[in-house]
């Protein structure tokens, strides 16, 4: 069974000078809707990426949930228009499920 059956979602990422940014992912089962742990050994993170610069951030996961946690300094590296992507490795195969751009709220 996929965990993405319809391709990834696009999202809008926003972020704000000075500010944390934090946000978690739950694993549902698409078809009963129920929460489902990650495999033992998923990772993830992540990752924005403006021309040839990635910027990478790991998530934390615990059972059904992935935790990531972006610190006020690191945004300032973050670009507005920057690409992003979630990205979960499952069994050495890196999957994206979430993807957009960036939107600066402090951009001018």
């Amino acid at each position: 069974m996929s965990d993405f059956l319809d391709g990834p979602k696009n999202y809008v990422f926003p972020l704000w000078r000075g500010q944390d940014s934090a946000f978690v992912v739950k694993r549902k089962d698409p078809v009963t809707g129920s929460y489902i742990n990650y495999d033992s050994g998923t990772t993830a993170k992540v990752v924005f990426t403006a021309g040839t610069v990635e910027i990478e951030f790991p998530g934390v996961i615990s059972g059904s949930q992935a935790s990531f946690f972006i610190d006020d300094e690191d945004v300032e590296a973050v670009k507005h228009n920057s690409l992003w992507r979630l990205q979960f490795t499952i069994n050495g195969s890196d999957r994206a499920p979430v993807v957009g751009k960036v939107s600066r709220k402090d951009a001018k």
